[in-house]
């Protein structure tokens, strides 16, 4: 028997074998473009929002299949103030993020939210027209608490707020209204500037101002106001909701 036979057939099995080790059936390799972010904050529960945008996790939890690079991170909770930062990604790896939040209420700031206050005018007992700012509470200007009152909702020559005249009692305290459209978020830590005697500190503002706006009360502390609320027109008696940081620490004025 010719052994070309026996040789043929080996020859095609090895050629089927080298044709086997020769092509690649494995799935090429590709180069990750993204990471993720695993944020913590003390305290939890913060809403965690990449480049503006709101994630729906919050802390703690992992933001996947964020692209490789710089990103604004922000952490939003009720009573705290909004922390944003910039945070790294690096392709194909978890980044760990911790943050302290920082509370509305804390170090010399107290935080007092949404009190209402009624004009001066054709109120009833039940319709106090004075705000204390130490404590948040509001006051009639002719009763019970009135020698502590440092503002009130006047009706005298216009709605406005204004300091305390000798008629409620002789506490005096003072308004600065900043300029520009950026003023109106109390919540920007921005501080208040220098009490200094002259036109940039009022005794009165307009009850339409949109701006937050400083005082200075008689005892030398700052407070950062704004009114978030006012009634309709044509409503009577004419009433507001303001919302406010105060001072604890005289002469401090950083919120």
């Amino acid at each position: 028997m010719n052994k070309n036979y026996y040789i043929l057939p080996l020859v095609l099995v090895l050629g089927l074998l080298l044709a086997a080790c020769n092509s690649d059936t494995s799935n090429p390799v590709t180069t990750a473009t993204t990471g993720s972010l695993y944020v913590a904050s003390v305290p939890t529960g913060a809403q965690i929002w990449v480049d503006g945008v709101n994630t729906s996790k919050v802390t703690p939890d992992s933001v996947t299949g964020v692209s490789a690079g710089s990103h604004s991170l922000t952490l939003k909770l009720n009573a705290y103030f909004d922390t944003t930062s910039s945070q790294t990604v690096v392709a194909g790896l978890p980044t760990p993020i911790a943050i302290q939040l920082t509370g509305w209420t804390g170090g010399n700031r107290v935080y007092y939210d949404t009190l209402r206050v009624w004009e001066s005018g054709g109120t009833g007992a039940n319709q106090p027209s004075g705000i204390i700012l130490s404590s948040g509470l509001a006051s009639s200007v002719v009763s019970g608490n009135h020698n502590l009152v440092d503002i009130y909702y006047s009706t005298n020559g216009g709605l406005v707020l204004a300091t305390a005249f000798s008629n409620v009692n002789t506490r005096s305290t003072s308004f600065n209204v900043p300029a520009g459209t950026s003023s109106t978020n109390l919540f920007d830590r921005a501080a208040s500037p220098a009490y200094v005697a002259g036109p940039n500190w009022l005794t009165q503002i307009s009850d339409q101002t949109t701006n937050y706006f400083y005082l200075y009360d008689n005892d030398g502390h700052y407070s950062k106001m704004i009114i978030t609320d006012r009634s309709a027109t044509g409503v009577s008696p004419k009433w507001l909701k303001v919302k406010w940081f105060y001072s604890s620490v005289a002469g401090n004025g950083n919120f």
